[in-house]
């Protein structure tokens, strides 16, 4: 091994060692991350359909077409990430509203039980 190899090779190690050293972190701390608890979205239907139960079905679906139309036309004229973010969840709460009316019209699945 040339001298010259060799003080390219420590350069070389040198350089790329924090980026190294971030990864090997990153990868330690991605095990435990990959084992996140989402039980908290299990309750989620059971607020959506509980919601649902208070306001008649007609009401409601009409109000998720709004909510729907509304985030639409926001996330077409938002210019930043943060309006089309906030853009983006008022379309999904209105999809989210207008669920249970769709899958009960459709007779997908009978998704709340307090119709």
């Amino acid at each position: 091994m040339t001298p010259q190899f060799s003080l390219r090779a420590r350069a070389t190690a040198r350089k790329y060692a924090p980026s190294v050293l971030l990864l090997v972190g990153m990868m330690a701390v991605a095990t435990s991350a990959a084992a996140a608890d989402d039980s908290f979205l299990g309750n989620l239907g059971n607020f959506i359909c509980g919601i649902a139960t208070f306001i008649n079905t007609k009401y409601l679906f009409v109000i998720g077409l709004i909510v729907i139309v509304l985030g639409a036309y926001a996330y077409a004229n938002a210019e930043s990430s943060l309006s089309k973010f906030i853009s983006g969840a008022c379309v999904g709460v209105g999809l989210a509203a207008a669920a249970p009316s769709i899958l009960k019209t459709l007779n997908i699945v009978a998704a709340c039980t307090g119709f």
